[in-house]
């Protein structure tokens, strides 16, 4: 029983390759290892074997250089973005340039706490605060993009109960200047309890669940434009009940794509819509299924 239940986690845990990507604008793939007994970047591809590629003592050398305190353990670094590595130090996310050593902070420490905190390549960093959208530039000014958050109005969240393979609520455009949003309306939503064991005494915490046969959130889709600041909202039109799933911006960044599914979950259409105005453009394609 322990060791089903207690060491499948750890001494008997499925090994698997730990934040396994590429680097940057190479073949090279890396990812963390145990070496030792400690956590090691190591590197491969399709004709070399693998080798060590990072150790937190290498890390620690590199980043000191630029004034930052030692690491206690190996961060999640992200290789695979930009020739810049992006990590959290102290709190800061910074993205540090191994070639020249420069570092820069792309989210610093106060927004890094917030809710839903994404940033794009230009330098902006969407983040929710108080149920509210915010866009910080990359001089530091920070813009409200929505007012009229809550409990019931919830915005840049993950939406559809995370169904869909939606895991998020913020979508930044390829030149990381727009910026896509859900907004999701469940006012009509009713509450479904769900207690709180871990709190002495249990707390009852009501959740928003549609159930089968009620009433279901109505969500949309709006853009921001952080150079302009200035909002629209997809025309997606009607019934309100319907899924937006699998957001994605064309490669010129003047369309979004969104592959609307209908409550039944029978009907897909993938269609296309105009970011400058918000208007439908065409249907790309479109799938029906009977449900048996």
């Amino acid at each position: 029983m322990e060791d089903a239940m207690v060491k499948n986690r750890t001494t008997l845990a499925i090994e698997n390759l730990k934040q396994l990507q590429f680097i940057y604008g190479t073949g090279d793939y890396v990812y963390v290892k145990k070496i030792d007994g400690k956590d090691v970047w190591v590197k491969g591809n399709l004709k070399t074997p693998e080798t060590p590629f990072l150790t937190l003592e290498q890390l620690n050398d590199k980043i000191k250089a630029s004034g930052y305190a030692a690491l206690k353990t190996m961060p999640a670094i992200q290789f695979s973005k930009s020739p810049d590595w992006i990590f959290t130090v102290d709190g800061n996310r910074i993205a540090f340039n191994p070639a020249s050593g420069q570092v820069k902070t792309v989210i610093p420490k106060n927004i890094a706490a917030k809710e839903a905190v994404e940033a794009g390549d230009a330098g902006y960093v969407a983040y929710v605060d108080n149920y509210n959208l915010f866009v910080l530039s990359a001089t530091g000014a920070a813009k409200q993009v929505t007012t009229d958050g809550s409990k019931d109005i919830v915005y840049a969240q993950s939406v559809h109960r995370d169904e869909f393979g939606i895991n998020k609520g913020t979508f930044w455009s390829n030149h990381g200047k727009q910026l896509a949003f859900y907004r999701m309306d469940q006012s009509m939503v009713t509450d479904y309890p769900v207690i709180d064991w871990t709190k002495y005494p249990a707390v009852n915490e009501n959740i928003k669940y549609p159930m089968a046969g009620g009433k279901s959130h109505h969500v949309t889709l709006g853009i921001y434009d952080a150079v302009n600041n200035s909002a629209i909202w997809l025309k997606t039109g009607e019934p309100a009940e319907q899924y937006l799933t699998n957001i994605a911006w064309a490669p010129d960044d003047r369309s979004i794509y969104i592959a609307v599914l209908n409550r039944a979950q029978n009907h897909m259409k993938l269609n296309q819509y105009d970011v400058a105005t918000g208007e439908f453009v065409k249907l790309c394609l479109k799938k029906k299924t009977i449900n048996m």
